[in-house]
């Protein structure tokens, strides 16, 4: 295996794993919707995200902003895969930006605190910000 890919592989895989947790929690929260509110499965064969109860709204939410700003990250983590470039900075932002997801996406699903979610996510997208700039800097040779 690539030895860049294995130098950034961890923080990959872990902001990779989320989505499909919140997939799955996704999965939960309907089916508890379907048998204990008796809610008829062809209101989710025609689900939108509104209505119903807060967490499968929440849940559904969540994923679609695992593909947002994270696609980003994940092209960021491929350029510097294919550009052979290992650099523990960028490993630290890949590491503070995967932990800041997971963080945001624990706040959004648990407490749904407005601010304290709005924070984390703007740590997050400074932190891509941060991740994009050395990845320039590197590859231009300007660093």
């Amino acid at each position: 295996m690539h030895s860049t890919l294995n130098y950034y592989l961890a923080p990959l895989l872990i902001q990779v794993a989320l989505p499909y947790l919140v997939a799955a929690l996704i999965l939960v929260t309907r089916l508890s919707d379907i048998w204990r509110r008796g809610t008829p499965r062809s209101f989710y064969e025609k689900y939108s995200g509104v209505g119903g109860p807060e967490m499968v709204q929440r849940t559904t939410h969540q994923l679609a902003n695992q593909f947002e700003f994270p696609v980003l990250f994940f092209a960021l983590m491929a350029l510097a895969v294919a550009a052979d470039v290992r650099d523990a900075p960028l490993l630290s932002m890949a590491w503070a930006f995967a932990a800041s997801r997971w963080l945001h996406t624990a706040v959004h699903l648990a407490a749904n605190q407005l601010w304290l979610r709005m924070a984390i996510f703007m740590v997050s997208n400074l932190v891509l910000v941060g991740m994009w700039t050395r990845l320039a800097l590197l590859a231009t040779g300007s660093y």
